[in-house]
Order: structure tokens, then sequence, then C-alpha cells
């Protein structure tokens, strides 16, 4: 089964970097042209036609206007069927993130103090600093793809999002927003 193609969906081109303003004007032009209130005397099978498309539209909004959702979904266009490490991390990921865990796990178990707090700061400034670093990486990489993507290319862009992942579960742990 061929999946849903959101950007075609809303008229956009298929890429990484999308115009929030056109995407937005888009999906309420859409959202306005088959919303199923608008149908109150329309057929039974022409409202619920119109229900199935509003929820595609409505999914396939949150999936665009979301820069991790929308990597992933345009992954899994790009990857037509191959298949993808999705276990792959970057080189020497896992040691930097066991080292930032530990800095973590002295916050946690920390009592309030100037200086707990200060390395509370320090941490989360490094993360959101390394999660920057992953945003622009990962537009690089779709930026590099070119028109025939290679699995390679497409596994980097894969440990890319599987880093992002593993960084904004440390983030949570911290109450630091996504």
């Amino acid at each position: 089964m061929e999946r849903e193609d959101y950007f075609s969906l809303f008229g956009l081109p298929r890429s990484h970097g999308i115009d929030p303003a056109r995407l937005e004007a888009a999906y309420e032009k859409l959202s306005f042209e088959c919303h199923p209130d608008f149908l109150a005397h329309a057929p039974a099978e022409e409202k619920l036609r119109a229900q199935h498309l509003s929820a595609r539209i409505n999914q396939g909004y949150r999936v665009l206007n979301s820069e991790p959702a929308r990597a992933a979904y345009l992954l899994g266009l790009l990857a037509s069927g191959r298949k993808l490490d999705t276990q792959a991390l970057p080189p020497n990921f896992l040691q930097q993130m066991f080292e930032l865990q530990e800095e973590a796990d002295e916050v946690d178990g920390a009592e309030e103090t100037p200086a707990s707090a200060a390395l509370r700061a320090k941490l989360s400034a490094q993360l959101a600093e390394r999660m920057e670093d992953i945003h622009a990486t990962r537009a690089r990489l779709f930026t590099e793809l070119g028109a025939a993507p290679t699995l390679d290319a497409l596994n980097a862009i894969q440990a890319n999002l599987n880093s992002e992942r593993y960084l904004q579960r440390l983030r949570e742990r911290l109450g630091q927003p996504e």
C-alpha cells in the first residue's frame, strides 16, 4: 500500500524545509472546503467522504507542521520501501549520552542549591545546543540528498532522528520543553 502524500495534499513540494505560512494557508483553505459541518444537507455518502478527508487533512497538518514528524515522514517517502536501520546512531553518540545522563543523575539527586541550579542551567544549555546541532545537521543532510538518495544517506538521516529522540527523552527528564 502506498503512503499518503501529505505534501501533495497541501500543494507543497516534497521538501524538508517547507514554508510554514504556505502550509497554514493550505490547511485553512482545505479545512474550510471539506469541513463536514458545511455539508449538513449533503447526501450521507458525501458527508462521510468529507469526514475522511477532514481527518486526512488534520493528520497531514500535524505531521507537516512538526519538523521532527515531517522529517521522519519525508524519510519514509524517500526510502520507498527500502529498509532503514532504525537503531542507527551517529558515531560516539552513546558515549556522549552516557556522560550527559551522568550529569543529569547528579542534578536529579542534588538538593536545590545555587551550585545545583547552576549545574542544571549548564546542562540545559548543553542539551539545547545539542538539539540545535541535530536540527542543523538534519537540514544539511536533507539538502545534500539529491534526486536519487542512497541508502547510506537515508540511514544518516535516520540516525539523526534516533539521536534526537534520545536527547529529547533526557530533556523531558530534566523538565525542559520540546
